[in-house]
């Protein structure tokens, strides 16, 4: 299996503790679900690299999500534009 970079992004809309969730994604980075992730812009966004399809971390999330909506998308580190800081743009230069 190779690895992927995922785009997560919870809903925010209180009450979402984000302290709580962003311990939930360090402690997925643990026990192997994740093999690193960047978290450069506040509100609840993510990515992760990860070994797993979409739908296995999707399961794994919703646990601790709940009934909240929430997306994970695959991106592609190839092709991105944006405004960022430099460690951000180091993160995704290491995973072309």
């Amino acid at each position: 299996m190779t690895n992927k970079i995922y785009m997560i992004m919870p809903d925010t809309t209180l009450p979402f503790d984000l302290g709580l969730f962003h311990n939930y994604i360090k402690s997925m980075y643990k026990v192997g679900w994740i093999t690193t992730w960047w978290h450069y812009i506040p509100g609840g966004l993510y990515f992760v690299e990860s070994v797993y399809e979409v739908n296995q971390l999707y399961n794994v999330l919703i646990k601790h999500t709940g009934s909240r909506h929430i997306i994970i998308m695959e991106v592609n580190p190839k092709n991105q534009q944006g405004w960022l800081p430099k460690q951000a743009w180091d993160w995704f230069g290491s995973h072309r």
